[in-house]
């Protein structure tokens, strides 16, 4: 199964570059609160560029629900690390999804 350059063999997800994340990564968040910041700043502005706000909208809505769920927190930084595993990288994509087709929805009406 692939979506947007990742891959799942056998509950393990594989970047792009070829990173093959452990199936039990570390709680602690890589990134701070500012880095996230700034990382989910430029995913919002790279996917205007690419004329796609919705998955950048889905994005900052899924950081803004990440302040105050630490769950949240930690899986994204798992799937912007490239060390997700594949459960926190099929829950990041359902709820990018599910938030995606909601704006449209919204913006349709």
């Amino acid at each position: 199964m692939s979506s947007d350059g990742w891959e799942i063999y056998k509950d393990q997800v594989v970047a792009k570059s070829g990173q093959v994340t452990k199936e039990t990564p570390s709680t602690k968040p890589i990134l701070d609160r500012a880095k996230m910041q700034t990382v989910i700043d430029a995913v919002v502005a790279n996917t205007v560029k690419a004329d796609d706000q919705f998955t950048g909208a889905a994005t900052q809505q899924l950081y803004e629900e990440s302040q105050e769920q630490p769950e949240l927190l930690e899986m994204l930084d798992a799937v912007l690390n490239y060390r997700a595993t594949a459960e926190q990288y099929g829950f990041f994509r359902t709820y990018i999804n599910a938030a995606r087709q909601a704006s449209k929805a919204q913006e349709s009406e």
